[in-house]
Protein backbone atom coordinates (compact mmCIF):
# COMPACT_ATOMS: atom_id res chain seq x y z
CA UNK A 1 0.00 0.00 0.00
CA UNK A 2 2.80 2.40 0.91
CA UNK A 3 4.47 1.75 -2.44
CA UNK A 4 1.27 2.68 -4.27
CA UNK A 5 0.99 5.91 -2.25
CA UNK A 6 4.61 6.73 -2.99
CA UNK A 7 4.08 6.13 -6.70
CA UNK A 8 1.00 8.37 -6.70
CA UNK A 9 2.92 11.11 -4.87
CA UNK A 10 5.83 10.83 -7.30
CA UNK A 11 3.43 10.98 -10.25
CA UNK A 12 1.67 14.00 -8.78
CA UNK A 13 4.99 15.79 -8.30
CA UNK A 14 5.90 14.95 -11.89
CA UNK A 15 2.62 16.40 -13.19
CA UNK A 16 3.11 19.58 -11.13
CA UNK A 17 6.67 20.04 -12.42
CA UNK A 18 5.54 19.39 -15.99
CA UNK A 19 2.70 21.93 -15.70
CA UNK A 20 5.04 24.55 -14.27
CA UNK A 21 7.50 23.93 -17.10
CA UNK A 22 4.76 24.30 -19.69
CA UNK A 23 3.51 27.48 -18.04
CA UNK A 24 7.05 28.89 -18.01
CA UNK A 25 7.52 28.00 -21.67
CA UNK A 26 4.21 29.63 -22.56
CA UNK A 27 5.13 32.80 -20.67
CA UNK A 28 8.54 32.88 -22.34
CA UNK A 29 6.88 32.56 -25.75
CA UNK A 30 4.50 35.48 -25.22
CA UNK A 31 5.05 38.71 -27.09
CA UNK A 32 6.09 41.76 -25.09
CA UNK A 33 4.51 45.16 -25.50
CA UNK A 34 7.33 47.32 -24.17
CA UNK A 35 6.83 51.02 -23.43
CA UNK A 36 9.34 53.88 -23.03
CA UNK A 37 10.47 54.71 -19.52
CA UNK A 38 9.86 58.30 -18.44
CA UNK A 39 12.71 60.80 -18.40
CA UNK A 40 12.31 61.05 -14.62
CA UNK A 41 12.62 57.28 -14.15
CA UNK A 42 15.66 57.13 -16.44
CA UNK A 43 17.34 59.96 -14.54
CA UNK A 44 16.79 58.11 -11.24
CA UNK A 45 18.26 54.90 -12.60
CA UNK A 46 21.14 56.34 -14.65
CA UNK A 47 23.63 56.92 -11.84
CA UNK A 48 23.36 53.44 -10.32
CA UNK A 49 23.53 51.77 -13.72
CA UNK A 50 26.59 53.77 -14.78
CA UNK A 51 28.21 52.89 -11.44
CA UNK A 52 27.51 49.19 -12.00
CA UNK A 53 29.12 49.38 -15.45
CA UNK A 54 32.17 51.10 -13.96
CA UNK A 55 32.70 48.18 -11.57
CA UNK A 56 33.39 45.82 -14.47
CA UNK A 57 37.17 45.76 -14.91
CA UNK A 58 37.59 42.80 -17.27
CA UNK A 59 35.39 43.83 -20.19
CA UNK A 60 36.99 43.04 -23.58
CA UNK A 61 35.90 46.47 -24.80
CA UNK A 62 35.89 48.86 -21.81
CA UNK A 63 33.14 51.45 -21.63
CA UNK A 64 32.86 54.68 -19.67
CA UNK A 65 29.09 54.93 -19.43
CA UNK A 66 27.67 58.44 -19.68
CA UNK A 67 24.59 58.65 -17.44
CA UNK A 68 23.28 61.59 -19.48
CA UNK A 69 23.00 59.34 -22.54
CA UNK A 70 20.29 56.89 -21.53
CA UNK A 71 17.12 55.37 -22.96
CA UNK A 72 14.96 52.54 -21.69
CA UNK A 73 11.83 50.42 -22.05
CA UNK A 74 9.72 48.37 -19.67
CA UNK A 75 6.87 45.85 -19.60
CA UNK A 76 4.92 44.36 -16.66
CA UNK A 77 6.80 41.62 -14.88
CA UNK A 78 8.91 43.63 -14.27
CA UNK A 79 10.81 43.44 -17.53
CA UNK A 80 13.09 46.25 -18.65
CA UNK A 81 16.03 47.21 -20.84
CA UNK A 82 18.35 50.22 -20.51
CA UNK A 83 20.75 51.55 -23.14
CA UNK A 84 23.55 53.88 -21.96
CA UNK A 85 25.98 55.45 -24.40
CA UNK A 86 29.75 55.66 -24.00
CA UNK A 87 31.09 59.10 -23.10
CA UNK A 88 32.91 59.21 -26.44
CA UNK A 89 29.93 58.06 -28.51
CA UNK A 90 29.45 60.18 -31.63
CA UNK A 91 28.68 59.80 -35.32
CA UNK A 92 32.37 60.35 -36.10
CA UNK A 93 33.49 57.60 -33.70
CA UNK A 94 31.25 55.11 -35.52
CA UNK A 95 32.32 56.33 -38.96
CA UNK A 96 36.00 55.88 -38.11
CA UNK A 97 35.58 52.37 -36.66
CA UNK A 98 37.80 49.69 -38.20
CA UNK A 99 38.84 46.14 -37.35
CA UNK A 100 39.36 46.95 -33.68
CA UNK A 101 36.14 47.15 -31.64
CA UNK A 102 35.14 50.65 -30.55
CA UNK A 103 32.92 51.05 -27.50
CA UNK A 104 29.54 52.71 -28.05
CA UNK A 105 27.80 51.85 -24.79
CA UNK A 106 26.28 49.22 -22.53
CA UNK A 107 22.95 47.44 -22.42
CA UNK A 108 21.23 46.33 -19.21
CA UNK A 109 18.44 43.75 -19.05
CA UNK A 110 15.96 42.97 -16.27
CA UNK A 111 14.36 39.54 -16.78
CA UNK A 112 15.26 39.64 -20.48
CA UNK A 113 17.86 37.93 -22.64
CA UNK A 114 18.90 38.25 -26.29
CA UNK A 115 17.82 35.50 -28.68
CA UNK A 116 20.26 33.43 -30.68
CA UNK A 117 18.83 31.09 -33.31
CA UNK A 118 15.38 31.69 -31.86
CA UNK A 119 16.28 30.82 -28.26
CA UNK A 120 17.43 32.92 -25.27
CA UNK A 121 21.20 32.74 -24.87
CA UNK A 122 22.35 30.49 -22.04
CA UNK A 123 22.15 32.16 -18.63
CA UNK A 124 25.70 31.09 -17.74
CA UNK A 125 27.10 33.08 -20.67
CA UNK A 126 25.64 36.37 -19.39
CA UNK A 127 27.41 38.89 -17.17
CA UNK A 128 25.24 39.46 -14.11
CA UNK A 129 25.63 42.58 -11.98
CA UNK A 130 23.84 43.75 -8.85
CA UNK A 131 22.29 47.20 -8.72
CA UNK A 132 20.63 48.90 -5.77
CA UNK A 133 16.92 49.39 -6.33
CA UNK A 134 15.00 52.53 -5.48
CA UNK A 135 13.87 50.99 -2.20
CA UNK A 136 17.36 49.87 -1.20
CA UNK A 137 16.88 46.31 -2.39
CA UNK A 138 19.41 44.52 -4.59
CA UNK A 139 18.32 43.73 -8.14
CA UNK A 140 20.16 41.45 -10.55
CA UNK A 141 20.61 42.67 -14.10
CA UNK A 142 22.38 41.30 -17.13
CA UNK A 143 25.00 43.62 -18.63
CA UNK A 144 26.31 43.60 -22.19
CA UNK A 145 29.06 45.81 -23.57
CA UNK A 146 28.44 47.16 -27.06
CA UNK A 147 31.10 47.82 -29.68
CA UNK A 148 31.28 48.69 -33.37
CA UNK A 149 33.62 47.13 -35.91
CA UNK A 150 33.85 47.81 -39.63
CA UNK A 151 35.42 45.30 -41.99
CA UNK A 152 34.79 45.57 -45.70
CA UNK A 153 32.67 48.69 -45.39
CA UNK A 154 29.88 47.06 -43.38
CA UNK A 155 29.71 48.30 -39.77
CA UNK A 156 28.49 45.78 -37.23
CA UNK A 157 27.34 46.05 -33.65
CA UNK A 158 28.90 43.51 -31.32
CA UNK A 159 27.42 42.36 -28.00
CA UNK A 160 29.87 41.20 -25.32
CA UNK A 161 28.86 39.30 -22.18
CA UNK A 162 31.32 37.35 -20.01
CA UNK A 163 33.56 36.04 -22.77
CA UNK A 164 36.40 37.71 -24.61
CA UNK A 165 34.65 37.20 -27.94
CA UNK A 166 31.31 38.81 -28.88
CA UNK A 167 28.32 36.73 -27.90
CA UNK A 168 26.30 38.19 -30.78
CA UNK A 169 26.87 40.41 -33.80
CA UNK A 170 24.38 42.23 -36.01
CA UNK A 171 24.57 44.74 -38.90
CA UNK A 172 24.59 48.44 -38.07
CA UNK A 173 22.64 50.39 -40.68
CA UNK A 174 21.94 54.03 -41.47
CA UNK A 175 19.03 55.63 -39.60
CA UNK A 176 17.39 58.91 -38.69
CA UNK A 177 16.84 59.04 -34.95
CA UNK A 178 16.54 61.48 -32.11
CA UNK A 179 19.03 61.80 -29.29
CA UNK A 180 22.49 60.34 -28.81
CA UNK A 181 20.98 56.95 -27.92
CA UNK A 182 17.47 55.67 -28.39
CA UNK A 183 15.63 52.37 -28.11
CA UNK A 184 12.31 51.12 -29.46
CA UNK A 185 10.61 47.74 -29.45
CA UNK A 186 8.05 45.85 -31.50
CA UNK A 187 6.20 42.83 -30.08
CA UNK A 188 7.41 39.54 -31.53
CA UNK A 189 6.25 35.94 -31.22
CA UNK A 190 8.82 35.11 -28.53
CA UNK A 191 9.20 38.50 -26.88
CA UNK A 192 10.18 41.67 -28.69
CA UNK A 193 12.45 43.04 -31.38
CA UNK A 194 14.57 45.91 -30.10
CA UNK A 195 15.89 48.69 -32.30
CA UNK A 196 18.96 50.40 -30.84
CA UNK A 197 19.95 53.78 -32.27
CA UNK A 198 23.34 55.44 -31.82
CA UNK A 199 24.30 59.07 -32.49
CA UNK A 200 20.97 59.50 -34.27
CA UNK A 201 22.51 58.02 -37.44
CA UNK A 202 22.99 54.28 -36.96
CA UNK A 203 20.74 51.50 -35.73
CA UNK A 204 20.74 47.76 -35.10
CA UNK A 205 18.04 45.27 -34.18
CA UNK A 206 18.14 42.65 -31.44
CA UNK A 207 15.45 40.04 -30.66
CA UNK A 208 14.88 39.42 -26.93
CA UNK A 209 12.65 37.23 -24.78
CA UNK A 210 11.84 36.89 -21.05
CA UNK A 211 14.44 35.08 -18.99
CA UNK A 212 15.37 34.93 -15.30
CA UNK A 213 18.67 34.01 -13.69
Amino acid sequence: MKKNVTRRNDFSRYIIILCLSLIGAAVGAQSLNMKPLSADMLARRAKSLAAAAAQVTDAPVPCVADETKIAGLYAPGPVAVFLIGDKKLSEDIIKRAGKEPVSVGVLFFISLAPLSNGHPVAADTLRIVTVKGQEGDDRKLSLMHLAVVNEGGQPKLQFYAKGKQPLLETPLVAANGAGVVDIHAKPAEKGASLTLTFAGKYQATLPVAPQTW
